[in-house]
């Protein structure tokens, strides 16, 4: 009987190669197969499968195989398949790090799962380390190369959180008696810590911005009273630095009353003289 045409099946793939299999042939001593664009070798059965690798990812490859028989029937029909590599399958990396850092931090390092890649962004540094020029949302990209050469990548964001200031502390209304610092409301305080130097009362108290201007009272002519003003803040970077400032209460002023009805001279025995 005539040797029958192999009859070919697709095996393993990958996204840079492909198997191809079939039964044996009864009566075939080998098999001559042709890659269709390709080239031609002759297999035995024992070096199934036949792999075409060196591929891209989609890419197709059809081959040609002839068994090839002694019989007086000669070689098989030419049987033919195409098999495909694998496309890229979308597998992400994952970005590791804080939802915000300080601006003034200067020990931000993202990391990656899996490691292996390369990090990509205006101040990111390949190794994921990061040095922030200003506060804002920082976009952080990975990208690596997986096992089945796909090129996979995540983008994740992160708040870079600014400082917060030191308060512009300054005098404000001063009286004998009294002296009021004031300042502008500073975004991100919850409140302020103020150490006084001086006056009926040192120590340290708490204000908000609802408390300003803050005054101190029972002060003596020409007495100086300093603060010390500590922003207190909830976000990650802290409480502000501290800023100062001395008021000094009024000195007395010289303003003589004004004696009237007085004339430049009285007779010594005048009577009725009334100032």
């Amino acid at each position: 009987a005539p040797l029958e045409a192999p009859v070919i099946t697709c095996g393993t793939t990958t996204t840079s190669s492909v198997e191809f299999t079939w039964a044996a042939v009864t009566g075939a001593t080998a098999y001559e197969v042709t890659v269709v664009g390709g080239s031609t070798s002759t297999i035995t059965i024992g070096e199934l499968p036949f792999i075409v690798d060196g591929l891209t990812t989609g890419e197709s490859v059809t081959i040609e195989v002839i068994a090839v028989g002694i019989n007086v029937c000669g070689d098989s029909p030419m049987g033919s398949q195409t098999c495909t590599a694998n496309d890229c399958t979308d597998n992400p990396p994952t970005i590791n790090g804080a939802a915000n850092y300080c601006l003034d931090d200067t020990n931000i390092i993202f990391t990656a799962t899996p490691t292996g890649g390369e990090f990509i962004g205006t101040v990111v540094n390949p190794d994921g380390s990061v040095t922030p020029s200003a506060a804002g949302t920082l976009t952080v990209t990975y990208e690596y190369i997986d096992a089945d050469n796909c090129p996979q990548s995540t983008t994740a964001t992160t708040d870079i959180i600014a400082p917060l200031e030191a308060p512009a502390i300054t005098c404000g209304t001063i009286t004998t008696s009294s002296v009021e610092f004031t300042w502008s409301p500073i975004a991100g305080v919850t409140d302020y810590e103020v150490t006084i130097t001086g006056g009926p009362s040192p120590g340290t108290v708490t204000v908000t911005d609802a408390d300003l201007p803050y005054e101190i009272t029972g002060l003596t002519t020409g007495e100086s009273v300093t603060i010390d003003v500590v922003a207190i803040g909830v976000n990650i970077c802290g409480d502000g630095p501290s800023a100062s400032e001395t008021c000094t209460a009024n000195d007395c002023t010289d303003n003589p009353p004004t004696i009237d009805g007085i004339d430049a001279e009285y007779c010594s025995d005048a009577t009725g003289v009334v100032f």
